[in-house]
């Protein structure tokens, strides 16, 4: 029985050495890991996956790819006892059939490839997760699907808590993904070398697994105490750069500004110092090389005004800030170019500044797209000098989208169809519009987008009711506020209905 077994066990194994085993290595270096990491990186800025200093820029993950070795493939045959299945699974077959029945047996195992997403942080494990989730259907289309996603993370026997997913790619190739932080794949291998899947028949299993988990919560503090000291680390380093660029903007703009609008006090460049330290980083700005030689008044080009452009410029010159903010933006841009332009291109400047706001302000993958047409939506439509000067403003009105979306979501809504994305853009830039001039801005396809997707103003009106508790809690301030906006956008629309004949 003994030689039966170990034939059989050579006879997978030479099948598995001989083309197998480099053909996996190919489909999991070459497709199913370039497929995972194009959606990590075309998202990685908006998840905070990437880091710049003054040594190098990189990202806080990093992929390893791994196909069972054939030495541990054996060890699985019989720890599993398999090998008895296989043998049966292989009687009274010819050569040809059998090879094939082997390979199709391999390719049913759900570990031979294995992909592990090494991140510096369990923090940044979570962001990946998260970052993946939102990007399920756009895998799928590239023939990657996930079994047990859902269920993350899992428990393990070493005390920690890891992103443990089965996948299967073209719906025959299946893979384990793993998502770790370094202190978790570390434990990993040091659990693994110590004990190997033994826990279950050592004499002292009890004290064993109890010391491992107590490891293991030890160990995920460590993790977050060094995610702390990560973040207290950029956060210095994004305040000193903005200190520096206070004091060189006091000391090479301040003259300028002073003897330009004809005035004795100082400008105060702290109130916008987030755009400022964004448009410095946007033009490459050496923070320590701002200069006075660059500083100009620049001039817009009348004749190329349109839509956002031409509300802009209805007040843009009566507001002490935004022409402050012109000057600080046009010699930002001479200092990169080297030259001294006073032709402001205003297209370009109110462009970045909506970057600004989705890259400052908005955080979810998800939400950047609907979150630009809604600022854009309001920059062309509200004649409120603060939609660009109070930038805060925008974070209320990102959280309010984020929060619509989500019920809408858990209202089982089909959040890819266009309606819906467009009715969640409507009522966020009505929110918006309320936000900054205490009324609301009803265009006439409103209407139609309740209608279409929601079917009756009740649906409307429970929606809003959600979306006041998910946000205001307990506040009574803010839900005060929230209900005087959700209640005259419901009186506006079921008014719209009557005239159109919807009330009866």
């Amino acid at each position: 029985m003994q030689i039966v077994c170990e034939e059989k066990t050579r006879e997978i194994l030479d099948i598995y050495n001989d083309e197998f085993r480099e053909n996996l290595l190919i489909i999991a270096k070459e497709e199913i890991k370039l497929h995972l990491k194009k959606v990590i990186l075309d998202n990685q800025v908006q998840s905070e996956l990437v880091y710049s200093n003054n040594v190098h820029s990189g990202t806080y993950y990093d992929f390893i790819i791994r196909i069972k070795k054939s030495r541990s493939l054996e060890e699985k045959f019989f720890r599993k006892n398999l090998i008895w299945e296989i043998a049966e699974m292989l009687e009274g077959q010819e050569p040809k059939k059998r090879k094939q029945l082997i390979e199709e047996y391999l390719l049913e195992m759900d570990d031979l490839i294995g992909i592990k997403i090494l991140t510096q942080v369990k923090n940044d494990s979570e962001k990946i997760y998260e970052l993946l989730n939102r990007n399920l259907n756009l895998l799928k289309s590239n023939d990657i699907e996930f079994k047990d996603f859902h269920k993350q993370p899992k428990p393990m026997k070493n005390g920690m808590d890891i992103y443990n997913i089965k996948g299967r790619y073209k719906n025959k190739y299946n893979f384990e993904l793993q998502i770790k932080s370094q202190i978790e794949s570390a434990w990993a291998d040091m659990d693994h070398e110590m004990f190997y899947k033994d826990y279950d028949i050592t004499p002292v299993r009890k004290s064993v697994q109890s010391t491992m988990n107590k490891v293991g919560k030890l160990l995920h503090e460590v993790d977050g105490l060094l995610f702390s000291i990560r973040n207290s680390k950029l956060d210095f380093q994004e305040e000193e750069h903005k200190i520096i660029l206070l004091r060189k903007l006091n000391e090479e703009y301040q003259d300028f500004i002073k003897e330009l609008f004809k005035v004795e006090f100082s400008f105060d460049f702290s109130r916008h110092v987030d755009f400022y330290n964004y448009m410095a980083d946007s033009y490459s700005c050496e923070r320590e090389k701002i200069s006075k030689e660059y500083v100009v008044n620049p001039t817009i080009i009348k004749g190329e005004l349109e839509g956002i452009s031409k509300v802009y410029t209805d007040f843009h010159r009566k507001n002490y800030d935004t022409l402050v903010n012109e000057i600080v933006f046009q010699s930002f841009k001479n200092q990169q170019n080297q030259n001294c332009s006073q032709d402001l291109n205003l297209k370009e400047y109110i462009d970045l500044y909506i970057e600004y706001l989705v890259r400052h302000f908005v955080k979810n993958d998800d939400y950047i797209i609907g979150m630009s047409e809604v600022i854009y939506g309001i920059l062309n439509s509200c004649p409120n000098v603060e939609v660009y000067l109070n930038h805060y403003t925008y974070k209320k009105i990102s959280d309010y989208f984020a929060t619509v979306y989500g019920v809408l979501l858990n209202k089982d809504s089909d959040m890819e169809n266009e309606k819906y994305r467009k009715l969640l853009e409507n009522l966020t830039l009505n929110f918006a519009f309320a936000s900054f001039e205490r009324e609301l801005i009803l265009k006439s396809e409103t209407l139609n987008l309740v209608i279409d997707t929601l079917g009756e103003l009740k649906r409307l009106e429970d929606l809003f009711r959600e979306v006041e508790i998910e946000i205001a809690g307990n506040d009574v301030e803010k839900l005060s506020w929230l209900k005087e906006i959700h209640k005259g956008f419901e009186q506006k629309i079921s008014n719209l209905m009557e005239v159109d004949g919807f009330g009866d």
